[in-house]
């Protein structure tokens, strides 16, 4: 499976449309609206990102097309324990997609509300396509790094709606 392209993002709230993209691109071979318009479609705003989860998600579904990759929906799974979790992201049809809330403690940088893609798994970790870590890692150029699936699980856990897409 071919990881999602990185998309970098041109300010700090738009970490959603970079991660639809990001996730459309992956199913629509490369073939999918600016971040622009997808920040417009979704009602992204610098104080809230974007408002509406929901909203962010049928917009995906919406667009993933009888001529993508695979065609699948993606799903809230809400409140997995561990094993459940590890299990999602490892069989995964498309990119997964997180929702997350960290500080410097718990993640690479403060955040009260972040989406990004899982774009690759491993023994012990998973491969991360993240598009704001170019403003705290400008040496992570390809927007990839690797985190262990404890770090993540707790993190998508400390958001308030505990959930991730698969």
């Amino acid at each position: 499976m071919q990881p999602p392209y990185f998309i970098e993002v041109p300010n700090s709230y738009y970490c959603g449309p970079a991660t639809v993209k990001q996730t459309l691109d992956w199913f629509n071979y490369g073939v999918s609206d600016t971040q622009a318009n997808i920040a417009a479609a979704l009602s992204v705003t610098p104080a809230l990102g974007v408002p509406s989860a929901d909203v962010m998600r049928a917009y995906i579904n919406d667009r993933i097309t009888k001529s993508s990759r695979i065609n699948v929906k993606y799903m809230e799974i809400v409140s997995p324990n561990f094993d459940d979790f590890v299990w999602y992201v490892s069989n995964y049809y498309g990119p997964p997609i997180l929702r997350m809330t960290g500080n410097t403690s718990t993640w690479r940088y403060n955040t009260s509300g972040h989406y990004m893609n899982i774009s690759g798994m491993y023994a012990y970790d998973c491969q991360l396509t993240d598009p704001y870590i170019q403003f705290v890692s400008p040496s992570i150029t390809s927007g990839k790094y690797l985190e262990t699936y404890e770090r993540i699980y707790a993190v998508t856990m400390a958001h308030f709606r505990q959930s991730f897409w698969w």
